[in-house]
């Protein structure tokens, strides 16, 4: 596996950044999928012939957002997604999940969102795709859970070669 980090705007080191995305409007969070749909082009003229992606946060929605409209995703892992963050509303992206992909929720019950293991759970059982949840009692928000879950990552590409 090879993997690309991306930078969304407004966060880390990217214009706009660190916190630029903390006044980012709905409308320039949803922007965001560009971001994404950048790297995933990127990927293609790299010649990668599998497509993979991991999102935490609104990148977990955004994520969904994107293996929900372009078939050349193979699976997602969302780590924290939210029904509804800035604008990305999932339930409906996940219904137009293709069953050929799939989709790995990973959430927390110690979340500082509130009920984000619910809102997985949610997902996780109006999803027709390949599919995978896992509930942790700690770990936190988004990357956190890497953090607090070593062993995650490697769950995680072992998922990924089901595909």
């Amino acid at each position: 596996f090879g993997a690309l980090s991306i930078d969304l705007r407004g966060h880390g080191e990217s214009e706009g950044g660190p916190n630029g995305w903390k006044v980012f409007s709905e409308g320039e969070h949803r922007k965001s999928i560009e971001d994404v749909r950048a790297a995933v082009n990127f990927q293609i003229v790299e010649g990668h012939s599998k497509i993979f992606l991991v999102g935490a946060s609104i990148g977990a929605n955004l994520a969904l957002q994107y293996l929900a409209e372009e078939n050349r995703v193979s699976a997602a892992v969302l780590l924290s997604a939210g029904l509804n963050y800035k604008g990305i509303e999932t339930t409906a992206l996940v219904k137009n999940i293709r069953p050929s992909q799939g989709v790995f929720f990973v959430a927390a019950r110690d979340d500082r969102i509130k009920e984000v293991d619910a809102m997985a759970q949610n997902l996780y059982d109006v999803s027709g795709s390949r599919k995978k949840i896992k509930i942790f009692d700690t770990g936190g928000h988004g990357t956190d859970l890497l953090l607090a879950h070593p062993d995650l990552m490697d769950e995680i590409i072992n998922w990924f070669k089901e595909f």
